[in-house]
Protein backbone atom coordinates (compact mmCIF):
# COMPACT_ATOMS: atom_id res chain seq x y z
CA UNK A 1 0.00 0.00 0.00
CA UNK A 2 2.89 2.71 1.06
CA UNK A 3 4.19 1.73 -2.42
CA UNK A 4 1.45 2.21 -4.52
CA UNK A 5 1.22 6.08 -2.74
CA UNK A 6 4.77 6.36 -3.40
CA UNK A 7 4.07 5.30 -7.06
CA UNK A 8 1.19 8.14 -7.20
CA UNK A 9 3.00 10.98 -5.49
CA UNK A 10 6.06 10.79 -7.74
CA UNK A 11 3.52 10.19 -11.12
CA UNK A 12 1.85 13.24 -9.90
CA UNK A 13 5.01 15.15 -9.60
CA UNK A 14 6.35 14.31 -13.00
CA UNK A 15 3.32 15.43 -14.34
CA UNK A 16 3.41 19.01 -12.66
CA UNK A 17 7.24 19.25 -12.92
CA UNK A 18 6.93 18.66 -17.08
CA UNK A 19 3.57 19.67 -17.71
CA UNK A 20 0.67 17.60 -19.53
CA UNK A 21 0.29 19.94 -22.67
CA UNK A 22 2.03 20.37 -25.82
CA UNK A 23 5.60 22.82 -25.53
CA UNK A 24 5.74 25.72 -27.84
CA UNK A 25 8.49 24.18 -29.60
CA UNK A 26 6.36 21.16 -30.67
CA UNK A 27 3.51 23.02 -32.72
CA UNK A 28 5.88 25.38 -34.45
CA UNK A 29 8.49 27.91 -34.70
CA UNK A 30 7.42 31.03 -32.48
CA UNK A 31 8.39 34.36 -34.93
CA UNK A 32 8.18 37.98 -33.82
CA UNK A 33 5.55 40.09 -35.48
CA UNK A 34 4.22 43.33 -35.86
CA UNK A 35 0.47 44.63 -37.11
CA UNK A 36 -2.04 47.54 -37.21
CA UNK A 37 -6.01 47.29 -37.03
CA UNK A 38 -7.68 49.44 -39.61
CA UNK A 39 -11.12 50.45 -40.14
CA UNK A 40 -13.54 49.89 -43.67
CA UNK A 41 -12.02 53.17 -44.79
CA UNK A 42 -8.08 52.03 -43.73
CA UNK A 43 -7.72 54.30 -40.76
CA UNK A 44 -6.22 52.68 -37.81
CA UNK A 45 -8.26 51.74 -34.90
CA UNK A 46 -6.54 52.04 -31.53
CA UNK A 47 -6.70 51.65 -28.38
CA UNK A 48 -8.42 47.91 -28.53
CA UNK A 49 -7.49 44.43 -27.98
CA UNK A 50 -6.54 42.17 -30.97
CA UNK A 51 -7.54 38.35 -30.03
CA UNK A 52 -5.71 35.67 -32.44
CA UNK A 53 -6.78 32.31 -32.40
CA UNK A 54 -5.21 30.18 -34.31
CA UNK A 55 -6.88 27.52 -37.26
CA UNK A 56 -4.30 24.93 -36.93
CA UNK A 57 -1.22 24.87 -34.69
CA UNK A 58 -0.88 27.22 -32.03
CA UNK A 59 -2.15 29.37 -28.62
CA UNK A 60 -4.78 31.62 -28.66
CA UNK A 61 -3.39 35.13 -28.25
CA UNK A 62 -3.86 38.16 -27.00
CA UNK A 63 -2.08 41.39 -28.33
CA UNK A 64 -2.90 45.64 -27.31
CA UNK A 65 -3.20 47.39 -30.38
CA UNK A 66 -1.99 51.05 -29.24
CA UNK A 67 -3.31 54.38 -29.63
CA UNK A 68 -2.02 54.27 -33.93
CA UNK A 69 -3.60 50.63 -33.99
CA UNK A 70 -0.27 49.05 -34.14
CA UNK A 71 0.63 46.22 -32.31
CA UNK A 72 3.57 43.44 -31.39
CA UNK A 73 4.25 40.15 -30.07
CA UNK A 74 5.15 36.88 -30.95
CA UNK A 75 3.12 34.02 -32.85
CA UNK A 76 3.51 30.87 -34.94
CA UNK A 77 3.52 31.29 -38.19
CA UNK A 78 -0.09 30.17 -40.03
CA UNK A 79 -3.73 30.73 -40.44
CA UNK A 80 -5.01 32.80 -37.72
CA UNK A 81 -9.26 33.51 -37.12
CA UNK A 82 -9.08 37.68 -35.32
CA UNK A 83 -11.39 39.03 -33.43
CA UNK A 84 -11.59 42.62 -31.10
CA UNK A 85 -12.27 43.23 -27.25
CA UNK A 86 -12.19 46.13 -25.67
CA UNK A 87 -7.96 47.31 -24.39
CA UNK A 88 -7.45 46.01 -20.72
CA UNK A 89 -4.64 48.44 -20.53
CA UNK A 90 -6.49 51.88 -21.62
CA UNK A 91 -9.55 50.37 -20.36
CA UNK A 92 -11.60 51.99 -22.94
CA UNK A 93 -14.80 50.88 -24.79
CA UNK A 94 -14.77 49.33 -27.58
CA UNK A 95 -14.35 51.97 -30.67
CA UNK A 96 -17.54 52.73 -32.17
CA UNK A 97 -16.00 52.06 -36.08
CA UNK A 98 -15.68 48.22 -34.94
CA UNK A 99 -19.29 46.25 -35.52
CA UNK A 100 -20.49 43.64 -33.38
CA UNK A 101 -19.43 41.23 -35.62
CA UNK A 102 -15.64 41.84 -35.02
CA UNK A 103 -16.31 41.17 -31.55
CA UNK A 104 -16.43 37.48 -31.65
CA UNK A 105 -14.14 34.90 -33.30
CA UNK A 106 -15.88 33.96 -37.17
CA UNK A 107 -14.09 32.04 -39.82
CA UNK A 108 -14.39 34.48 -42.40
CA UNK A 109 -12.14 36.99 -40.26
CA UNK A 110 -9.12 35.38 -41.53
CA UNK A 111 -5.13 36.86 -41.12
CA UNK A 112 -1.95 34.98 -41.94
CA UNK A 113 0.72 35.54 -40.25
CA UNK A 114 4.34 35.00 -42.27
CA UNK A 115 7.75 35.44 -41.02
CA UNK A 116 8.40 38.70 -41.60
CA UNK A 117 5.19 40.17 -42.98
CA UNK A 118 3.12 42.80 -41.24
CA UNK A 119 -0.08 41.71 -39.91
CA UNK A 120 -3.24 43.49 -40.98
CA UNK A 121 -6.54 42.59 -39.09
CA UNK A 122 -9.39 45.03 -40.65
CA UNK A 123 -12.78 45.93 -38.93
CA UNK A 124 -15.08 46.44 -41.89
Amino acid sequence: MRFINCFTLLTLLVVLATGCGPSIQSVGTVEKIQGKVIGADGAPIGNVLVVLQPTENGYVTEMEADAKGMFSGELIPGKYVYYFAPSKKSKAAMPKNISATYTEPKMEHLVEVKPGAEVVCKAE
